[in-house]
C-alpha cells in the first residue's frame, strides 16, 4: 500500500479532490513515503504527478478491496470450522484457544489474543453462570422477564457486564450488577443453550459484505442517508 492516508479513500477523484483542498488550505500532508507540500490557490498541477497520484490512490483502494475479501473468506473458513470469527462470547459462555497441533483447548482472558495459527473456540464458561441461566429457564415458565430481573438484581446476583467500564456521553464507568428483563430475553434467545452457533447475523463495513457464499460488494441498502456503511441485519 503506498500510502496509508490514501488507502482510507476507495474513491481516487474524491481522494485527490480531498488532498488538493488541504494543501490549498496551506496545509502538509505527511504520508509513509511522501510528503505533499501546500499549493497555491490556482496554481496547476503537473501532469505526471496527477497521474502518479491517481495511480496510487487506486492501487491503495485495490488493496483494501482485496483485503476486505480475503477477511470475508476467512471469515466463512472458520465459521464451517466452528471456529470463532470475532467478539465477546455471551453469558455463561468463555473464549477458548486451539491449539493446531494436538487440538488442545486453553482457556483464554478477557483482552487476550490467540498465538498466530490458532483459532478460538466458545465453550461453557463457570458453573455458578451456568446455574443463573438454568434458574432463569426455570423461573421464566412461571414469572415475566421483568420479575425475573427483579429477583436476581434483589439477591445481589451479579449481571452479565458487571463490573465492566463503560462509557456514555463520553464519561466511563463501571456497569451495575442491575438485571433487566432484555438481559433475560437475550440469555433465553441464545442459541448455544442448545448447542448451536450462528454466524453472519450482521453485515458490516466498507468495502464488502459477509454471506454464505463469501464476500459481496455493497449496495445503496448498505449506506444511510449520510453515504456512511450501515451495519444490516441479515
Amino acid at each position: 500500500m503506498p500510502h496509508s492516508l490514501r488507502a482510507r479513500l476507495s474513491e481516487p477523484r474524491l481522494a485527490m479532490a480531498h488532498e488538493t483542498k488541504l494543501t490549498q488550505m496551506g496545509m502538509t500532508i505527511v504520508f509513509g513515503d511522501l510528503v505533499v507540500g501546500p499549493t497555491g490557490v490556482g496554481q496547476r498541477s503537473d501532469i505526471g504527478a496527477i497521474i502518479s497520484q491517481m495511480v496510487d490512490y487506486e492501487q491503495a483502494g485495490e488493496f483494501r478491496r482485496q483485503l476486505a475479501d480475503k477477511m470475508v473468506h476467512s471469515q466463512v473458513t472458520l465459521a464451517l470450522q466452528g471456529f470463532s470469527t470475532g467478539g465477546r462470547p455471551p453469558y455463561g459462555f468463555r473464549r477458548h484457544q486451539v491449539n493446531p497441533a494436538t487440538n488442545e483447548r486453553t482457556l483464554m482472558s478477557d483482552g487476550d489474543r490467540a498465538p498466530r495459527g490458532y483459532h478460538v473456540t466458545w465453550r461453557p464458561g463457570p458453573e455458578e453462570e451456568l446455574e443463573v441461566i438454568r434458574r432463569i429457564v426455570k423461573m421464566i415458565v412461571r414469572m415475566p422477564a421483568s420479575q425475573v430481573a427483579r429477583k436476581l438484581t434483589k439477591e445481589a446476583v451479579p449481571s452479565p457486564n458487571a463490573g465492566r467500564p463503560r462509557t456514555d456521553g463520553g464519561y466511563v464507568h463501571m456497569t451495575s450488577g442491575t438485571w433487566n428483563p432484555t438481559t433475560i430475553v437475550s440469555i433465553l434467545h441464545n442459541p448455544l443453550l442448545r448447542g448451536e452457533k450462528q454466524y453472519g447475523r450482521r453485515s458490516m463495513g466498507d468495502q464488502s459484505r459477509m454471506t454464505p457464499n463469501g464476500p459481496r460488494q455493497l449496495t445503496e441498502d448498505d449506506f444511510d442517508e449520510y453515504g456512511r456503511p450501515r451495519v444490516i441485519q441479515n
